[in-house]
């Protein structure tokens, strides 16, 4: 769908739509997509290695192992993911990735 509304946004498809409708949302899922997909590569303890790293005050470290646990939950979602598409040979489920 990102391909479509930035196709028909820089006029290379037949259509008409503003740039906020088309290209715009089109850019944002592309980036969006590929932020996620590029989780893949953290490593596997993302999490324990920025809880070593930080000190400081007590707010800051709950606020950083807190935010750690996100990265490592997209890393083992994608990892998931790539495994089951290309390893387990389920290829249909390549259009709930993208």
């Amino acid at each position: 769908m990102a391909r479509e509304k930035l196709a028909v946004g820089l006029r290379l498809l037949p259509g008409q739509g503003p740039f906020e409708l088309t290209v715009l949302p089109a850019v944002l899922s592309i980036f969006v997509a590929v932020s996620v997909m590029s989780a893949a590569l953290l490593p596997r303890d993302v999490e324990r290695r920025l809880a070593r790293i930080v000190g400081g005050p007590r707010w800051w470290c709950r606020l950083v192992r807190g935010v750690a646990s996100a990265p490592a939950a997209l890393g083992d979602g994608a990892r998931t993911a790539l495994r089951l598409v290309f390893v387990e040979r389920r290829p249909g489920l390549l259009g709930a990735i993208f």
